[in-house]
């Protein structure tokens, strides 16, 4: 009789723990809830998403002819040296004419280059 009675307790409370789970379910207000946004098509979720990646993209350029040292350390292969010896290029010869002109820097030769090519950009070189 103990089995039968721990049985149909058991079952009492999972059809107890079920019910409230649909009356939850059931009672939840999904529809009047807002978290602030709007809802967005997918044609401008593309559009957004092209923003954030080309702002990424712009953020992560370093102006090598404007940036400190510390600016010029997030480049791929620079480390304080070599953004001393860029900063002090830039100062004993003017702005650079172009990114290439990076590879007159001691320590950068062509493969530190091409890992950074991508992350240079310039601004005002014929100052």
């Amino acid at each position: 009789m103990k089995k039968k009675k721990a049985s149909v307790c058991w079952l009492l409370v999972t059809v107890f723990v079920l019910g409230c789970g649909f009356w939850y379910e059931r009672t939840w207000p999904v529809d009047r809830i807002s978290f602030g946004q709007t809802k967005v098509t997918y044609g401008q979720e593309v559009e957004l998403a092209e923003a954030f990646s080309r702002k990424l993209y712009e953020e992560s350029l370093v102006d090598i002819n404007t940036a400190t040292k510390e600016a010029l350390m997030d480049l791929p292969y620079v480390g304080e040296s070599t953004a001393e010896a860029i900063v002090a290029y830039r100062e004993a010869n003017g702005p650079f004419q172009s990114p290439e002109e990076l590879m007159e820097v001691k320590g950068i030769g062509e493969k530190t280059f091409a890992a950074m090519k991508e992350r240079v950009t310039l601004s005002n070189p014929t100052e």
